[in-house]
């Protein structure tokens, strides 16, 4: 018969090249797609949920597999500056706590010379506290390096913290319980008697002493201690004349004390567990999964 002419295509051989590009094409989307496994299993370098080699521009902007890669994205975004913000503010918590106990410890006389053992629990404040305040500053730094192993510490270290803010707390309310406050009679009695000999001797602190007695003979309707009469207790340079002691005035006075500032301890306590447990829930959601973007070339991973 009539030969082939050319342009004339081979039925046989049409087939077996379509067979062959199928295959070709079915080897290249699974090169394509162990390639992209390799890559995701590397380990994300850059920190943001996204390969090292996944540009921004296949991120995708529309609700399909891009849209699903801008959710993890955002999401993880959303945790790190979530972990930046709750850092800032245990560490001006922890600031605005030190400052109090310091001040209480070191400038008040009722702690410094009438209620000297309450010093001891203001000490343990300060040092927690302090420490709290570098747990902060390492949980910022390595929220902003993107140190995953640092955060881990810092979260559980945060949270030892929070319980041994919780004793603290309980420490600081039981100075202020009737029946400590008896028991510490004899040394309310010795710091006054102290605190008077630093206003008899005219000593620096005496200016600062004698206006605590003032105002609490005033507060009171009180002098001395246990006894008007006594020059030990109530000095000519005081100047009181008044006819009761201030014994049970000042174990109230500093009851008062001591629950206004463990008021103020717990109200902070609790906001530093209340935006801690915020950032725990936001680091154990659950986190939309990459997923794989098909190409003209196969499975691209963004």
């Amino acid at each position: 018969g009539r030969g082939r002419r050319w342009g004339d295509r081979d039925p046989g051989r049409s087939r077996w090249s379509d067979r062959s590009i199928d295959r070709a094409s079915e080897r290249a989307s699974k090169r394509a797609s162990e390639r992209a496994g390799d890559r995701s299993a590397a380990g994300d370098e850059r920190g943001d949920g996204m390969p090292l080699w996944a540009k921004d521009d296949d991120r995708g902007s529309d609700g399909g597999a891009g849209g699903c890669a801008n959710a993890l994205h955002t999401t993880l975004v959303c945790n790190r500056l979530m972990l930046l913000g709750v850092t800032l503010v245990l560490g001006v918590v922890n600031v605005v706590i030190l400052s109090q106990a310091l001040g209480a410890i070191n400038q008040d006389p009722l702690f410094v010379y009438i209620y000297p053992s309450a010093r001891q629990t203001g000490q343990l404040v300060c040092l927690g506290a302090a420490i709290f305040i570098g747990d902060a500053v390492i949980g910022f730094v390595a929220g902003f390096k993107r140190y995953v192993g640092v955060v881990k510490f810092f979260m559980f270290f945060t949270f030892g913290m929070l319980i041994f803010n919780l004793v603290c707390f309980q420490l600081v309310k039981g100075l202020g319980e009737e029946d400590q406050l008896k028991v510490q009679v004899l040394e309310f009695k010795q710091g006054w008697m102290d605190a008077v000999a630093e206003v008899a001797a005219g000593n620096d602190e005496s200016g600062v002493l004698t206006g605590f007695f003032s105002d609490l003979s005033n507060a009171g309707n009180c002098c001395g201690f246990d006894s008007t009469t006594d020059l030990a207790q109530n000095p000519a340079v005081l100047r009181c004349s008044r006819s009761e002691p201030c014994q049970e005035f000042l174990a109230a006075h500093v009851s008062e004390e001591i629950q206004s500032l463990s008021q103020k301890y717990i109200v902070l306590a609790g906001l530093m567990a209340t935006i801690f447990a915020a950032l725990v829930f936001f680091l154990i959601r659950v986190i939309p999964q990459p997923v794989h973007r098909e190409f003209a070339g196969g499975y691209y991973y963004v």
